[in-house]
């Protein structure tokens, strides 16, 4: 789930950063974020604990995910418009 939910930000900002992608998304961020999930999958060992815990990850990356892909569809949809209107002008001078 912690998978899917990286991968669904990622594209969000591969898409909003466009260039800057590179200079935004680090080598090291990238390995801080998976050791962070490594981490993080360490406290399912306690049984009290996990299912606690597994609920609200759950409820957190379905949250994300839907957030980061409702914002790439918005996003792709203002960008088809914008490109849509602009080779219509340019049919209209020619």
């Amino acid at each position: 789930m912690l998978t899917l939910t990286a991968i669904s930000v990622d594209r969000l900002l591969a898409l909003l950063l466009s260039l800057r992608y590179r200079q935004a998304v680090t080598l090291r961020q990238v390995r801080l974020l998976v050791v962070s999930f490594w981490l993080s999958s360490f406290a399912f060992l306690y049984r009290d604990l996990s299912i606690g815990i597994m609920y609200i990850n759950m409820l957190l990356c379905i949250g994300t995910s839907t957030f980061c892909y409702i914002k790439i569809i918005l996003h792709l949809t203002i960008i088809k418009r914008k490109f849509k209107n602009q080779t219509e002008e340019e049919l209209q001078w020619t």
